[in-house]
């Protein structure tokens, strides 16, 4: 295996495979739900249903020695649990079911020999089979019989009839049996011991399973659904309502009628694709106008619905996935269905309109409206005593419908069924009732001329006339030759083709209609991730930039050198383009319900060529540069697919840039070394899509989304998020401010940091993007002056539960809110290690989008206006190389924006990679600059001195001893720093005495009222540090600052840190409760104030002594209140 992952699910499927039920097949068992069906109708196993079997003829090598057959038939019934079932009536009406061990069928003969009578056909072998049925014995366990049909002299082939109680198979058991018997055959003649496939899942396990479905609670809330379809008009088709007593086999009438192979394809290829139906929805639908019709035509009313019960296979998978592949037994499922067709223009319709496709789009999902393919009705109606009783009130459906699937009729194969008809005969006691009035029974047989449709009519002779069921049976067949030949036009897509997003059949054959006038087709409709509708908003919100550029929009600039096959390159983009359908996105905004993403069938690439080599070479770059900003520049329509586009540019001999320009919304980062990777690969010459294996759909990522527990999730960011008072915002940005393509600014950690960084966060359990995050939240708790901030982490997105979900190529990333409490006592270490096991928690709800994140805290407008990611990518994914003697990627750069007014990008490696992307209009370069150079600061502390409690924690100089006067001025935040202050191992009040000593007399502070010099604020708070260590506030202490931004808290900030403490600023404007709760918790013993906040001071002092700031140089303190 190539990966963990792959390695995990290899491990996970091996355990799956055992299960967690036991399964033993040997032993009592529950009546399945058409066992009980059966019993209900029957009542006795004494009777009619003793001789209840299917049949099938085989046609066999002649010469077959029948002592080995029967040895043969022997070891497949040891093999298969269902075949050794005892079926017995131990008190009246009360059936037991119980499979008996391998062996219990040893000495009861199983294979007779029926000698050559002249006669080779099917009498004969319905004889024979009638013959076996006589043998079968469920009480003594013998529930299958052989008949070999010795061939006559000369003959190179025999029949061979196997004859099973239906208690035990269905018609998809006799394509397990046969095989087996052959193999069993085989293995004894040539003297050796059978050794057939294992089975899976038990036909006992199934029952159980069966019986434990019935009782949950999803398969309860199925009631109602099944109450709908039986609840309704049900006009008579015969005389009166079935009587089991009078309705008996023995009253059965039937007729067959066929479809020749010119009315029949059309039906099992074209109609079906047209439609992405199932031969089952052509077929019905064609039956529901019949009856329809023939309603219509009697006088019926509400003749537009027919109930039909349905027969399915039943071997659906339902709760550990059993695996039923090789089980044999009776699985059949039958089921209500209310087949309404609708008001038909009867005219238009017999006339071959577009009524035909209307109808056919109406049954197909009334039929794939029903839950488990109909298997939950069986569970409910004969094993939950609830629902039973309330189902039981209704009658069974007079039609009965079982398709019985497609058969090759053209030769004799060995061990092969022969004959047609569905292959698979059925034999009843002329006494056991009828399951319907009427029964059709189709199958479709493979000639030499083509497929027939044969369908075998069944009908009750005392209820039902003769002509009323050659009418049902002609008009079906009118209306399934009308749909061949006229329905493929009307074709289409339905809401059951499309899952993932709730569309009514109107908007989809609007976008339908759309894509066809722009030369396509509509594959697929698929739902938006959390971080593509907001993306979408904002390319709704944003018309345009102040130039004209969406921010949203991505590029791969990719530098070649060698001589390049343009057209190569072209045809490698659009098989790039054909292999990932959601490349083909285009995106719309609905007016009700959740926006969605169109996939076409196809989709042209765009591609333009440029040759710049006539221009002088002093021209070219500027023109390279032009171009490359002229194309990232270029909005992308979000409606009009496809939402990329290819530029080729040589700018000299062997040399050329290639553009891969892009909207957002449609990869992610992540991505882009991927399709990098497949383009030039696709690129080399004589290569072709065979050349990489078929891509993991993006698809499968969104049919995980839509199974995630929302409420969950909300539930989960509601705790997280719990009493936040406000937002964390470094500027104001502003609603009306139109976005702008960012600026960036890149910083190298040197490679010894970066390696003291991962030993440092190894050794603790953290991981670099801890690292990371924690110091981002000290910046932005010093720069605002907030103890709880918030700013937003951009994730993957790539749960690791999608199977190969590292490979698949679409946008999948989330942007969540990460909260950190910068209590000062708190240590460094202890706080990454709280944000790591918060993030760790939060995992699983990470799809959450940002917008219902947000509600479900009760939080509105802008929480934070920063994030932090960490690219697990490449920042230079270079694609490689095309050939040893062709182009070459020397370079690629990967250009991208986000909403956010200031992003910090994180790129492992060697050395650390730091990538600051800022807003030109709310940043200066100088503000970044600043900010760049306090995370490599912090950065530094975390391995110098990681314990340290936060608030002995130095984020870098002045910065900071301000906090903001007004939002959006940066300056206020930062302070005037300098970068060619003292080195960094400078302390802060060190620094500032290093300005004053060199330009004394310049300003320090200002805050709107007053402003001081270096030289009088280092005397200044030179006094407070006096008198704070006077007071017993010295090294180690923590002082709490009651005040607003200004001079008095700057002086307050460096008294205190020159005297060696850390001070923790309380905000006026906070809840007293609040400022009292971390007063208490900082352990501090002394408060500084303003003259305006003293009242408010002594009121929260409690026993911490009180100084007003302005007057501390008076030594003026205020007694404890």
């Amino acid at each position: 295996h190539k990966s963990v992952t792959a390695l995990a699910r290899a491990a996970g499927s091996l355990d799956a495979g055992a299960g967690t039920r036991e399964d033993d097949g040997v032993g009592p068992y529950e009546l399945t739900p058409i066992m009980a069906q059966l019993h209900e109708e029957t009542g006795t196993l004494t009777g009619p249903v003793v001789k209840y079997s299917q049949h099938v003829v085989v046609s066999v090598p002649a010469g077959l020695d029948a002592g080995l057959l029967d040895a043969a038939l022997h070891a497949v019934v040891d093999h298969h649990d269902a075949l050794r079932t005892r079926a017995t009536e131990p008190a009246p009406g009360l059936w037991h079911m119980e499979v008996l061990a391998p062996g219990a069928s040893a000495g009861v003969p199983l294979v007779a020999v029926a000698e050559p009578d002249g006669k080779d056909d099917p009498a004969r072998a319905e004889r024979q089979a009638a013959a076996a049925r006589a043998r079968l014995d469920p009480a003594r366990a013998v529930m299958i019989q052989a008949v070999l049909l010795a061939a006559p002299p000369g003959a190179d082939t025999a029949r061979l009839v196997l004859c099973a109680h239906h208690l035990v198979v269905d018609g998809v058991s006799w394509r397990v049996l046969l095989p087996d018997l052959e193999a069993a055959y085989r293995a004894l003649a040539d003297g050796r011991a059978p050794a057939l496939d294992p089975v899976g899942t038990s036909y006992r396990a199934w029952s159980a399973l069966l019986a434990e479905q019935a009782r949950t609670q999803v398969r309860g809330a199925e009631l109602a659904v099944w109450q709908r379809q039986l609840e309704g008009p049900d006009p008579l088709v015969g005389t009166r309502r079935a009587d089991p007593a009078r309705d008996v086999h023995g009253t059965m009438r039937t007729l067959r009628l066929e479809l020749g192979p010119s009315a029949t394809a059309p039906l099992l290829t074209e109609v079906p694709a047209a439609f992405h139906a199932e031969i089952n929805d052509v077929l019905l639908t064609g039956l529901a106008l019949a009856v329809a019709d023939w309603r219509r035509r009697h006088g019926r009313t509400h003749h537009a619905q027919t109930l039909i019960e349905l027969e399915g296979h039943g071997r659906e998978q339902l709760g550990d996935d059993p695996d039923l592949s090789r089980t044999v037994g009776w699985f059949t499922s039958a089921f209500p269905v209310r087949l309404d067709v609708g008001a038909v223009d009867w005219s238009e319709l017999w006339a071959g309109g577009p009524a035909l496709g209307t109808v056919l789009k109406r049954i197909k999902e009334q039929l794939h409206a029903l839950p488990d393919r109909g298997v939950g009705f069986g569970l409910l109606r004969y094993l939950n005593p609830h629902a039973a009783r309330v189902l039981a009130r209704h009658p069974r459906p007079q039609i009965g419908f079982n398709y019985m699937g497609r058969f090759d009729a053209r030769e004799d194969r060995p061990w092969q069924p022969v004959g047609g008809d569905g292959v698979v005969g059925t034999g009843a006691h002329p006494g056991m009732p009828l399951p319907h009035l009427i029964d059709v029974t189709p199958a479709t047989e493979d000639r030499p001329d083509g497929p027939h449709l044969i369908a075998n009519w069944a009908w009750a002779g005392n209820a039902v006339a003769e002509d009323d069921v050659r009418d049902l049976a002609d008009t079906w067949f009118r209306a399934l030759e009308l749909l061949g030949r006229h329905a493929p036009a009307t074709g289409g897509r339905t809401p059951s083709d499309l899952p993932l997003v709730d569309l009514a059949q109107e908007e989809i054959e609007a976008y339908e209609a759309e894509l066809a006038d722009a030369g396509s087709a509509l594959a697929d409709v698929l739902p938006i991730t959390p971080l593509q509708q907001g993306m979408l908003f904002h390319a709704d919100y944003d018309t345009a930039t102040a130039d004209g550029t969406d921010v949203y929009t991505l590029q791969i600039v990719a530098e070649i050198e060698g001589d390049l096959d343009p057209a190569a390159l072209r045809a490698a983009g659009q098989a790039v383009l054909d292999r990932h359908p959601n490349l083909r996105a285009s995106f719309r905004a609905r007016p009700a319900g959740a926006p969605v993403q169109l996939i076409p069938a196809r989709a042209e690439l765009p591609w333009q060529e440029i040759d710049l080599r006539d221009l002088p070479e002093p021209e070219r770059g500027a023109e390279l540069e032009r171009i490359t900003a002229a194309e990232r520049g270029h909005r992308f329509d979000l409606e009009r697919p496809p939402l990329l586009r290819f530029t080729l540019v040589t700018h000299g001999e062997g040399r050329h840039r290639f553009l891969w320009t892009s909207h957002h919304i449609l990869v992610d980062g992540w991505s882009m070394p991927l399709l990098v990777r497949e383009l030039f690969t696709l690129g080399r010459p004589g290569t072709d899509g065979t050349a990489l294996p078929a891509p993991v759909p993006y698809r499968s990522y969104l049919q995980w989304l839509t199974r995630q527990d929302r409420e969950a999730a909300r539930a989960a960011w509601r705790a997280a998020l719990a009493d936040l008072d406000g937002p964390t915002l470094l500027v104001d940005a502003g609603a009306d401010r139109a976005p702008v393509l960012p600026e960036s600014l890149r910083l190298d950690l040197p490679r010894d940091l970066t390696q003291a960084l991962t030993a440092w966060a190894r050794a603790r359990g953290l991981t670099l993007n801890t690292v990371l995050q924690g110091c981002w939240a000290l910046l932005l708790g010093r720069l605002t002056g907030r103890q709880d901030v918030v700013f937003g982490a951009v994730t993957s997105g790539r749960p690791a539960e999608v199977p190969d979900v590292e490979s698949m190529i679409g946008m999948f990333l989330t942007t969540v809110p990460v909260r950190a409490r910068l209590h000062p006592g708190t240590r460094l270490a202890e706080l990454l290690r709280t944000i790591q096991h918060q993030q760790t928690a939060l995992l699983p709800h990470e799809h959450l989008g940002l917008a219902d994140i947000h509600k479900a805290a009760g939080l509105s407008g802008e929480v934070f206006d920063t994030v932090v990611l960490f690219e697990n990518f490449p920042l230079d994914a270079a694609g490689p190389a095309t050939g040893s003697d062709g182009p070459r990627v020397v370079r690629t750069e990967a250009l991208d924006a986000r909403h956010h007014p200031l992003s910090m990008a994180v790129f492992p490696g060697d050395t650390l990679t730091l990538r600051f992307d800022y807003a030109p209009d709310l940043f200066t370069g100088a503000d970044v600059d600043r900010i760049a150079v306090m995370v490599r600061h912090l950065l530094h502390t975390v391995v110098d001195g990681g314990d340290l409690p936060l608030a002995h924690i130095d984020i870098t100089g002045p910065a900071t001893l301000g906090r903001p006067g007004q939002p959006g001025e940066l300056g206020g935040l930062l302070g005037s720093w300098d970068p060619g202050l003292p080195e960094e191992s400078l302390g802060v009040v060190e620094r500032v005495r290093a300005v004053a000593a060199r330009v004394p007399d310049a300003v320090a502070v200002a805050d709107g009222t007053d402003s001081v010099t270096y030289g009088e604020l280092v005397e200044r708070a030179g006094g407070l540090s006096a008198l704070l260590t006077g007071a017993g506030a010295g090294l180690g202490s923590v002082v709490a600052m009651l005040a607003d931004p200004g001079l008095p808290f700057v002086t307050g900030v460096l008294g205190v840190l020159g005297a060696g403490g850390a001070y923790l600023p309380l905000d006026p404007a906070a809840p007293a409760a609040r400022n009292a709760s971390l007063l208490a918790d900082s352990g501090a013993r002394h408060l500084l104030t303003g003259r305006a906040y003293a009242a408010q001071a002594r009121e929260l002092a409690g026993d911490v002594t009180v100084l007003v700031l302005e007057d501390s140089l008076h030594d003026h303190a205020l007694p404890a209140a």
